[in-house]
């Protein structure tokens, strides 16, 4: 099943099985379509049945012999667990139960036909990470590190031998030698222990290893609350202690999965909803700006100028098979798919940043707002639209002009 020398791959064989077992499940359902209302169609049920029992045997041995290679792993993705669990309460049922029900055998047929997929997706994002840290951590031992890090390094080591940390990772400009001007010191840190006031302790002599005004950043590597994305990022830098294993497994397992998380399914018809529902939200949001407008509540169409901005984005995102569920999300997404990659300008971004801030001031702060800057902030939306037209269906974008053009008396005039 699994490569002998690297024990990183899966046999080919696995997957091409299973694929096998697809197409006669596809094709039993076929038949079962044609002859349904025909005496005996209920054979192809049964078949089908059977077939959908081998299917989910053939994924399970996938995953019980990545379990001997590897030790216990979360190895699936959380949809993936989900579906798996009803695949398996499924083909536990007592056959004479549900070899006559005909809804539930075509329901898991579809479940059966799709999971295999995801299962691979699961097995190769596991394999991915497996060898990112197989073969060799980036060791301080073996990296040539900044004489400023030296004092950080001897305190993490001392705190890794009492075990309060278990991981600690240089990252950033110090471990990658481009160094410009006065950077912070970027270490990432997974602490054993729950109580702040140890915590606080133990960051103050991290920072304190360092003599002069150099800013030191930590990144708490076990606090979900942070960016799985920067999180990434950290762990491929520079180890400046022997790393817990199952600390550092649990935090590339978390990081990888939660950013997963984001993402769609590579279905059309999914990406097709969401901008869809996005596209609806900015309508409603714009009419009701209209309203707000004529009626002089600046304050509220600035809220709602964000939340429309905040959907443009989404809509994007959608389009490259992603789903964000909070502002956070939709900055790290938009950030890392669209704006390092110099696919979208920063613009769209610094507009995005801005009308947060501009929002929860006039949300929370009983901030006072005036037409002058409302229409800038409009202008910023139309502006931010323009730069992500590459992104957005021409009759939607002609929409969403259509509505952003309001005036004073409300006739759809420009102010």
């Amino acid at each position: 099943m699994l490569d002998v020398a690297g024990k990183t791959k899966v046999s080919k064989d696995a997957y091409r099985e299973l694929d096998r077992q697809r197409t006669g499940l596809r094709e039993l359902l076929d038949l079962f379509r044609r002859d349904k209302d025909r005496p005996g169609a209920d054979r192809h049920l049964v078949a089908m049945a059977e077939t959908i029992r081998r299917i989910y045997y053939d994924m399970e041995g996938i995953l019980r012999d990545l379990d001997d290679a590897f030790g216990q792993q979360r190895i699936l993705g959380k949809t993936s667990t989900i579906y798996m669990d009803a695949l398996r309460d499924y083909c536990l049922t007592p056959p004479h139960v549900w070899e006559t029900e005909r809804d539930r055998i075509i329901g898991f047929s579809s479940l059966a036909l799709q999971l295999p997929d995801r299962l691979r997706r699961d097995v190769d994002r596991f394999m991915k990470r497996t060898d990112m840290r197989a073969p060799e951590l980036r060791r301080a031992a073996n990296e040539t590190i900044h004489d400023r890090i030296i004092p950080i390094q001897a305190v993490l080591e001392r705190l890794r031998a009492e075990n309060r940390v278990l991981v600690a990772v240089l990252y950033g400009p110090y471990s990658e030698g481009t160094l410009h001007g006065h950077p912070s010191i970027d270490i990432g840190i997974y602490l054993r222990t729950d109580d702040e006031a140890e915590r606080m302790r133990i960051v103050g002599s991290i920072r304190a290893a360092v003599k002069d005004d150099t800013h030191v950043s930590i990144l708490h590597l076990n606090d979900r609350d942070e960016s799985s994305f920067v999180v990434q990022e950290a762990l491929a830098g520079i180890h400046l202690v022997e790393p817990d294993t199952d600390a550092l497994d649990d935090t590339y397992d978390w990081a990888s999965d939660e950013a997963e998380s984001m993402r769609f399914e590579k279905e059309g018809d999914e990406r097709m909803k969401e901008t869809q529902d996005m596209m609806e939200l900015m309508r409603r949001k714009l009419r009701s700006y209209r309203v707000n407008y004529t009626a002089g509540n600046f304050p509220e169409c600035v809220s709602l100028l964000f939340f429309v901005l905040e959907a443009l984005c989404r809509y994007v995102l959608a389009g490259k098979g992603y789903r964000a569920y909070s502002h956070r999300e939709v900055r790290e997404l938009m950030a890392r798919h669209f704006i390092t990659t110099g696919e979208v300008d920063r613009i769209v971004y610094d507009h995005l940043f801005e009308l947060y801030h501009r929002r929860r001031d006039a949300d929370f702060s009983a901030a006072t707002f005036g037409k002058n800057e409302v229409d800038q902030y409009g202008q910023r939306v139309r502006e931010s639209l323009e730069l992500l037209k590459g992104h957005v269906d021409d009759e939607d974008r002609e929409d969403l002009l259509s509505l952003l053009s309001v005036g004073n008396d409300g006739t759809g005039a420009m102010p």
